[in-house]
């Protein structure tokens, strides 16, 4: 799936890395995407739907690992229980950093132990009620280091996903042709 879109690597002066991990949960009733909403006592993205995912640290063999480490301290998530299938186009976002995702499968897990301090709620969205026209909103563009992006929002599950998480979300879409 991912093979056939090599992704648009992005380097932006000052702009530091990060990685999130684009969760694609196999269940019994069908795929959905895991979101989780942000602690309002976050320093960064308070209170905002996002992957799960940071900054590469240090001893982060590569932006993969971050991801999936991320994963691990904010959902419990193991990293052996993720089938890594590659990664999608980079984003930008407006506070600094780019931000690569990392798709990765998972079967049927039972509820994610959450770190509270990090994850106020953790939820699902099926693809097909992301792909729903009635869903998507377009927001525009806004400009980010000089370039135009779109700004795609999604309105599931009673939350907006909006800004980086929802570019993420439309690029995944448009990859596995759902958008």
């Amino acid at each position: 799936m991912l093979q056939q879109a090599p992704p648009q690597e992005l380097c932006i002066e000052g702009f530091s890395e990060a990685a999130v991990l684009v969760p694609v949960i196999r269940r019994r009733h069908g795929i959905t995407l895991g979101y989780t909403l942000r602690h309002d006592e976050m320093p960064t993205h308070a209170g905002q739907i996002s992957f799960p995912g940071g900054c590469r640290a240090p001893s982060d063999a590569d932006l993969t690992a971050t991801a999936l480490r991320e994963a691990a301290e904010e959902l419990g998530l193991e990293p052996a229980d993720v089938e890594v299938a590659g990664r999608i186009d980079d984003v930008p976002s407006t506070i600094g950093f780019v931000i690569t995702p990392i798709v990765g499968w998972i079967d049927d897990p039972p509820e994610f132990p959450a770190d509270p301090r990090e994850v106020q709620l953790y939820f699902e969205v099926d693809l097909e009620e992301l792909a729903a026209p009635a869903n998507f909103v377009d927001a525009g563009e806004r400009e980010i280091a000089g370039k135009r992006y779109p700004l795609p929002e999604y309105h599931v599950a009673g939350q907006r996903i909006w800004g980086a998480t929802a570019r993420i979300t439309q690029r995944f879409l448009q990859i596995v042709g759902l958008a």
